[in-house]
């Protein structure tokens, strides 16, 4: 095990016990060195700890740091959450449209739950679901009730 290997164990442990605020430090710490800066585990555990905390804005920015550094289809899934989160309705709708048929089936899974939950709180309805979405999302949604 890598000593980077080492902290991302030692910071999910955190995240377990739901210390949040430490992982945060942590992992901004961590992110001022020039070791953990450019690694995307970091940069989504930041993310976990700041969407915990309620900073989804700031959340939203690790994300996408996470994502610069290192492209995986369940960190854009956790990005749509965060932008939904914050009202950032649009964004999100385009990241759905732009990357749904690239995505494995736990991310579509996962943004079907995002998409469900922001209708159900009114952020959308199901007329602005993307035109390519909506067959698969529509079948995520029954599969899951």
């Amino acid at each position: 095990m890598t000593r980077a290997d080492g902290f991302i164990t030692l910071v999910e442990g955190l995240l377990g016990y739901k210390q949040f605020n430490l992982v945060k430090r942590a992992c901004e710490e961590a992110i001022s060195t020039r070791k953990f800066h450019n690694d995307p585990r970091t940069w989504k555990l930041l993310a976990v700890a700041n969407g915990s905390l309620g900073n989804h804005e700031l959340a939203k920015s690790a994300l996408r740091e996470a994502l610069v550094l290192r492209y995986d289809e369940n960190t854009l899934a956790n990005l749509v959450t965060a932008c939904f989160a914050t009202d950032a309705t649009n964004e999100a709708l385009s990241l759905v449209e732009d990357h749904w048929e690239f995505m494995d089936e736990r991310a579509k899974s996962d943004i079907s739950r995002s998409l469900n939950e922001a209708i159900r709180i009114g952020k959308i309805d199901g007329r602005d679901i993307p035109n390519n979405v909506l067959n698969e999302y529509i079948e995520f949604t029954c599969e899951n009730f």
